[in-house]
Order: structure tokens, then sequence, then C-alpha cells
């Protein structure tokens, strides 16, 4: 079996594998040589890739930065991996290159909102929020932004038992769709949120789900903030 054989193998497999398996789908595509198909491929995943915890095997198979390639999805990866690594600024600024890139994204804008919330940059947050609340037409990212909402709301309101409804809710959806990262960071706010309000038995519940889910995924920050 010749080489142009080898290839043609890689782009069947990857073909097969490009609506059901990411990393299989980029990995054949990269070993046959069309990493322009690879790219294609995480770029049209990036929103479950992230919602996993996933965004680590990606390195692999991005452009480097000699090939010139921008795209906001590949920003969004690389900004989730560099706030896993602990370089907050890195991540910021890769987040905020990826709405630049695609203004009206919405993995860039809701990436950028969560990065600004777990920073303090509360306005930021609440405004990418409230847009993608009545922009966006992804269900999943619409519930996200709304979330985000009724956190930052608390600290204004102090209605803490109408944002835990809204992130129960969340996460209930979250773990029936498979989205363990999106999970556990949800977790993780409605430990915060229990702990606040008094109820020690719940929040620990919520923290220790957050830690389980946080630590099959990015086992970042997240993780560290939970304990």
């Amino acid at each position: 079996i010749g080489a142009a054989s080898v290839r043609a193998l890689h782009e069947r497999v990857g073909r097969y594998a490009e609506r059901s398996d990411w990393r299989t789908a980029a990995h054949h595509y990269s070993m046959a040589g069309d990493r322009a198909r690879a790219y294609e491929v995480i770029d049209g995943a990036a929103q479950d890739i992230v919602a996993k915890g996933e965004y680590s095997l990606t390195e692999a198979y991005l452009p480097n930065a000699d090939e010139g390639v921008e795209r906001a999805s590949f920003e969004v990866l690389r900004s989730r991996r560099e706030f896993k690594q602990g370089d907050v600024a890195g991540a910021l600024k890769r987040a905020r290159r990826a709405v630049e890139l695609e203004p009206t994204s919405s993995i860039a804008l809701i990436n950028l909102a969560s990065l600004a919330y777990n920073v303090g940059e509360f306005d930021l947050s609440m405004d990418l929020s409230r847009r993608l609340a009545t922009t966006t037409t992804d269900p999943s990212i619409r519930a996200i932004a709304e979330a985000f909402v009724a956190l930052i709301e608390t600290s204004v309101d102090g209605n803490l038992a109408a944002a835990i409804d809204v992130l129960v809710r969340l996460a209930t959806a979250q773990m029936q769709s498979g989205e363990t990262h999106f999970a556990g960071v949800t977790y993780l706010n409605l430990a915060n949120l229990l702990r606040a309000q008094g109820d020690s038995v719940r929040s620990l519940e919520a923290a220790d789900e957050a830690i389980d889910l946080l630590e099959s995924s990015s086992a970042g920050p997240e993780v560290a903030s939970a304990l």
C-alpha cells in the first residue's frame, strides 16, 4: 500500500468520523495532510469542545502562528486553555480577539462574558450576557447568558432564590446534554449561591458535583475555587 493510498484511507476515516467525533476526524485529516479540513472540523465543533472541557485536546490540530489562519473559535479554544493554565491576562486577550474577529459569534461572546465574570468585570459580563440572551439562536448559549444575568443581579437585588432556580434548571439541562464542563461551572456557581443563602448542605453537594465534573474536564482554576 503506497503513500497515496494511506492518505486516501485517512481521508475516508476523517469523513466518516466528522459528524460524531471531532478528535478522530481532525487527527485523520491531519494525517492525510488536509489541515484545512481539520480546521473546519474544529471550528464546527468548537462549542461542543468547550462545553465538554476538551479544549486542551485541540492544541495539536490548531494552526501555527506562521500559517496566518485566524478564527474566532480558535481564539476561544486557546483562551480557555490559557485560563486553565492560570494565564488570566492571556485568556482575556484572546477572548477579546475572538469577539473582534467575529462580533456576532455566540461562543466568542459567551466565552468573554464568562471570563469577565470570573475576573470581576461584571459590567462587561452583564452587557454581553444581556445581548446574547436576546440575540442568540442557540438555546444552550441563551440559557448560560440568562444565568449570568441572574447571578450578577443577585448582587443588586439579593434575590438568591430566583438565581438558584435558574442555575438548578441550567445544570440539569447541561447534564442531560452531556455538557460536563458547562455543568461543572454551573454547579460551582450554584454552590456559591447556596452558601450565601445559608444552605450549607446543598452548597456542599453542589461543590462536590462541580469538583467531580471539572476534574474530568478542565481541571483548571474552577476546581481550585470549588475546594
